[in-house]
């Protein structure tokens, strides 16, 4: 299975709901536990990874990126 990183969500600016997403594969989500349902998030741009190629799954979540997952479940600019 290919694993994606969303470098960035770029939304069209005349629709808050459309976004491209670069492809990029992870090499440290390969056979973990949770490597499905971090694709399911990576591919609809809640979370993007740590870098180009890692997502850090093992890392603890902050505040701040759950709210920022939340801001962008519900179609807000999240860029600050």
């Amino acid at each position: 299975m290919e694993n994606y990183f969303i470098a960035e969500t770029m939304r069209d600016p005349q629709d808050l709901n459309t976004f491209v997403a670069p492809e990029y594969e992870f090499t440290d989500t390969v056979n973990h536990w949770a490597e499905k349902d971090i694709a399911y998030v990576v591919e609809r741009g809640l979370f993007t990874g740590a870098t180009d190629t890692t997502f850090s799954p093992n890392t603890t979540m902050t505040r701040g990126m759950f709210v920022t997952a939340l801001g962008r479940l519900a179609g807000i600019d999240v860029r600050g």
